[in-house]
């Protein structure tokens, strides 16, 4: 091995010790790019996997009708079924006290109109519900695309200091050269 290197010395025209010290920080420096830029892939899918839920997630509940959702879909059996005991107890009350049939009818008319008003909060709720998902994607979406940048700047830093250091070992060597000339 030292015969090689001394030979690899002299046709760079370096001394051994100058062309291991290149070879070494050199050799660093291309590991140091390879995992660098393995664990920035990482990075990058999982960023790609995390932007590709919150799209999903997003297209499911945005065309998704609120009245779909189990909990209004709860909210408005219940009030079906208060508004079913609620015309009973009309019937009831009716056949108690032998209301005339417009009694009655005006008895329903207002249990039906309670129904009414709660599916109409419902439809309120709805809109609502639609609104607060779209504000959760959008944060999701920003805090995403803020690290996609990070990422990206990370990357151009990479490269810069990639070409830094390879600069940097170039005028080592050059300077190390012209000091050895200068001192022989």
């Amino acid at each position: 091995m030292p015969g090689l290197l001394n030979a690899a010395s002299g046709a760079l025209g370096m001394t051994p010790l100058g062309l291991a010290t290149t070879g070494v920080s050199l050799a660093g420096q291309v590991f140091g790019a390879i995992k660098a830029s393995k664990q920035a892939k990482k990075n990058q899918e999982l960023l790609n996997q995390k932007q590709a839920e919150n799209e999903a997630d997003y297209n499911k509940t945005a065309n998704q009708s609120f009245l779909d959702t189990a909990v209004a879909r709860d909210a408005v059996k219940t009030q079906k079924d208060i508004l079913q005991d609620n015309k009973k107890a009309v019937a009831g009350r009716a056949a108690i006290t032998g209301a005339s049939d417009e009694a009655v009818v005006a008895g329903n008319t207002g249990v039906q109109k309670n129904y009414s008003d709660a599916v109409s909060r419902l439809a309120g709720a709805g809109t609502q519900y639609q609104t607060q998902q779209k504000q959760m994607y959008l944060a999701r979406k920003d805090s995403l695309d803020n690290q996609q940048m990070q990422l990206n700047n990370q990357k151009a830093e990479s490269g810069a200091n990639l070409m830094g250091n390879a600069g940097d070992l170039m005028n080592t060597v050059a300077f190390t050269e012209g000091m050895k000339k200068k001192t022989v």
